[in-house]
């Protein structure tokens, strides 16, 4: 909104002075004073002062109507601003509130904790804390025993690495004899020792697990599963340890006579070929086809029954540190087993629900909060654009209130000017006066014609127009 132009009162004022200047004055005051006039009795001013004074409060009307006009006005458009500030501006913000809290009712209809899936969330959450709090009451409030097991991590546990460093144990010992066993490169040694001690890790794990819970284990298949399994396992674990020891030391063993056998079959083959010697002598005596077959078999006989494999035979050094080998690293499991296991069964299962429980929650309350808080950016950008207008039109309208006192204050001044102005014609016109008169001036000549003049334009003031 533009302000007002004030330098009108200065046209207004100079509107005024400019036709009647001291000159003019000083020329009715001497035509006038040859007259003798005024008369040297009269006490009030004359009609030539009164003219000046009336000029004077004419040209002061003007410009205070005028003024008046523009300061209606400006009174008009601050009420409108105001106005508009009370009904526009508060009724944004009342709209601006309701839309808000529809929005948040929204959101946490969607995501919030009082949506439908997070209060069944919240209600399968407390289920399974009375679960838990009803186990630990049974357990005397004891917590669960030492688990290896870091909660940020998922499936990489501590107890999961120490079983996978296991298996690579197991694996560097039964390489070299699966690549013995399969007579192959080191991709089936690789191969079969790594079933073999995933297998081996696997059955320590259970056993372990069996052991530790075996006098919790209420439930009549859990019961047979404990007492049945334990033997089982242990049988099936050592058995199989024992069988492939054996095997690597019959292994170890044919392979220390194999050079015994090449040499034995040479020289029986280079008597056959001479004639000479016991087997020599002895080939001569049956026929070819009987001879050649009778030697093979006195040859191979010693050989078949070196050969031969026994399923169960006693282990030397070599196999029994084979199997002491893989027996410490099924036991090693079992051992990691039952630290890492609580005796109860259900105890670590509904722990770990109740965790599960109380992650998806905290997501939801995490989602929900993320949610709130773009929301509530998002309506505190638009408040403080609302704000920032607001704040626009209130120096605005002080502006106006400004251009309001600074008016009432310019008119004040303004009349102070032209009554001034005044003050110098009078007494222009009453010295021309008296330098051409013959007789006294009048009495109201000097300093109260000029205070008469004064409390007139002064007095002009409250008649009317603004104050």
């Amino acid at each position: 909104m533009a302000a007002i132009d004030f330098s009108e009162g200065l046209s207004y004022y100079w509107s005024f002075a400019a036709p009647c200047d001291s000159h003019i004055d000083t020329v009715k005051g001497e035509e006038e004073g040859r007259n003798e006039l005024p008369p040297t009795s009269q006490e009030s001013l004359g009609s030539y002062e009164l003219m000046i004074v009336h000029q004077a409060i004419q040209a002061i009307s003007e410009y205070r109507a005028r003024l008046s006009n523009r300061l209606s006005t400006v009174d008009g458009l601050h009420a409108d601003l105001g106005e508009r500030r009370n009904k526009q501006y508060d009724a944004e913000r009342q709209r601006l509130s309701k839309q808000y809290d529809l929005d948040k009712d929204e959101l946490e209809r969607r995501i919030g904790p009082t949506s439908v899936l997070g209060v069944q969330q919240f209600r399968a959450c407390h289920d399974v804390d009375m679960s838990l709090e009803n186990l630990r009451s049974e357990l005397g409030g004891r917590e669960p025993l030492i688990r290896l097991v870091y909660p940020r991590w998922r499936w990489l546990t501590p107890y999961l690495l120490l079983l996978a460093l296991l298996s690579l144990t197991e694996l560097v010992i039964n390489k070299g004899v699966f690549e013995d066993i399969f007579r192959a490169g080191a991709i089936f040694g690789y191969g079969g020792a790594g079933v073999m001690g995933l297998a081996v890790v696997f059955f320590g794990h259970l056993i372990g697990l069996f052991v530790r819970q075996c006098r919790v284990r209420r439930r009549p298949p859990e019961r047979l599963r404990t007492w049945v399994g334990i033997p089982l396992i242990l049988l099936l674990v050592t058995f199989s340890l024992y069988e492939l020891s054996v095997i690597r030391q019959s292994y170890l063993t044919t392979s220390r006579t194999a050079n015994p056998l090449v040499s034995s079959l040479s020289s029986a083959m280079n008597e056959v070929a001479s004639g000479r010697g016991p087997l020599g002598s002895a080939l001569r005596q049956v026929p070819l086809a009987g001879g050649a077959a009778q030697l093979g078999a006195a040859v191979l006989a010693p050989q078949n029954e070196r050969n031969s494999f026994e399923a169960f035979q006693p282990l030397g050094a070599q196999g029994l540190l084979l199997l002491l080998l893989n027996l410490s690293v099924f036991l090693g499991g079992g051992l990691l087993s039952y630290i890492r296991h609580d005796p109860h069964p259900d105890y670590e299962p509904l722990l770990d629900k109740v965790n599960r429980c109380r992650r998806r929650i905290a997501r939801r309350q995490e989602r929900f909060d993320l949610a709130m808080r773009e929301l509530d950016e998002n309506y505190r950008r638009i408040n403080d654009n609302l704000t920032r207008r607001a704040d626009e039109l209130a120096r605005d309208l002080a502006e106006q209130k400004v251009n309001i006192n600074g008016a009432e204050f310019r008119l004040d001044i303004e009349m102070e000017n032209v009554a001034a102005v005044v003050a110098q014609r009078i007494h222009a016109y009453q010295r021309a006066n008296t330098l051409a008169r013959k007789t006294p001036a009048p009495l109201y000549f000097g300093e109260s014609s000029a205070q008469q003049a004064w409390a007139m334009i002064l007095g002009n003031r409250y008649q009317g127009g603004p104050a």
